[in-house]
């Protein structure tokens, strides 16, 4: 027979009703009692009727997460742990889609999760979301939380990265080991809000230090970064010598990965011949053959932070719009950037 809550209640020592209260996270209760109350539901194996319980508060206890590249390499799927280790945390299961960069696929996601009637939204937006898109998420009033890049079309609450300030530390670090030729390579994502903001803070510091740069953009139509990085930077080969280039700057580590391979099959030494830095201090970096020099962002924390915004806004419905956190990166140097 399974385990009801009346039988957590009465392992825990407290009434039906704050049993109830401590595993929805509802209402005031001291921490020791709601800790009380999930070890007994732990120990009992208790599983809650979602269905029961989604139809007596009228929530259906689901989140739609929505990226924009699941295919850009492996930054999301750590900011996805973190929010999947925290709303299963609070009884909450997850629905991921991804919009790959359109608009219009970015809408459909969003009508798709509202028909499906999710508490909630985090998402990565587009450049330009479309005012269906906006309509539907204003009408139906879903709260959103917007992750890595914010919109300029919808007032939003938003959790990021300092990437002004990740772009000054990465140029700041070339700059110590001696780099005055800098090339820069842009990836598939460039006109984005994080990545132009990563450009900007770098640009400050080549300006600034009167540092010589130039950027790779790169034809391609592939939407995987290491594949448009390889080719761009395959395009780029009588650029970076005749720019006589020392180090290459990329927007993201991905970026870096495919960018490392054109300059190995150039002749390149990557750390030697020349430096190499990228972004994001994804999991592969330092199990490269010359380990990766990057900016670090706290992948893991803005998910779990997102997360813990989005279910503030759904048990709060007046909780006010516009709220920012921003995280630090970090520089995490390794042994792909040499002195010059």
């Amino acid at each position: 027979m399974k385990p009801t809550l009346l039988d957590v209640a009465e392992l825990a020592k407290v009434s039906r009703t704050t049993a109830c209260r401590a595993m929805n996270n509802e209402g005031r209760i001291d921490e020791e009692t709601r800790k009380r109350v999930l070890e007994a539901a732990k120990s009992l194996n208790y599983q809650p009727n979602r269905l029961a319980q989604s139809l007596r508060v009228k929530q259906s206890f689901v989140i739609g997460v929505i990226f924009s590249n699941l295919f850009a390499g492996h930054f999301y799927s750590e900011i996805f742990r973190g929010i999947e280790e925290y709303t299963s945390g609070q009884n909450y299961n997850l629905i991921l889609g991804c919009s790959d960069g359109s608009v219009e696929k970015e809408t459909e996601l969003i009508e798709s999760f509202q028909a499906r009637q999710v508490d909630g939204l985090i998402m990565t937006p587009t450049n330009h979301m479309t005012p269906e898109a906006i309509e539907i998420l204003e009408n139906s009033k879903i709260p959103v939380v917007f992750i890595d890049r914010c919109s300029a079309d919808y007032e939003h609450d938003y959790v990021g990265t300092d990437n002004l300030l990740g772009g000054k530390l990465a140029a700041d670090y070339l700059k110590q080991l001696g780099h005055r030729n800098i090339a820069v390579c842009m990836g598939p994502d460039a006109e984005t809000m994080s990545v132009t903001d990563r450009l900007r803070g770098a640009v400050q510091v080549f300006e600034k230090e009167q540092m010589h740069y130039f950027t790779i953009m790169g034809k391609s139509k592939a939407r995987n970064s290491k594949e448009f990085s390889y080719e761009a930077m395959l395009e780029s080969m009588d650029m970076l010598k005749s720019n006589e280039a020392t180090a290459v700057m990329a927007m993201s580590d991905s970026v870096a990965l495919g960018a490392s391979r054109a300059l190995i099959e150039h002749g390149y030494r990557i750390g030697k011949d020349i430096a190499l830095i990228g972004y994001n201090n994804d999991d592969f970096c330092p199990y490269l053959t010359v380990p990766l020099t990057t900016v670090g962002q706290p992948k893991y924390e803005l998910g779990e932070r997102a997360a813990e915004l989005l279910l503030k806004k759904i048990r709060d419905k007046k909780s006010k719009c516009n709220t920012k956190i921003i995280l630090k990166p970090k520089l995490v140097i390794r042994q792909s950037c040499g002195e010059f």
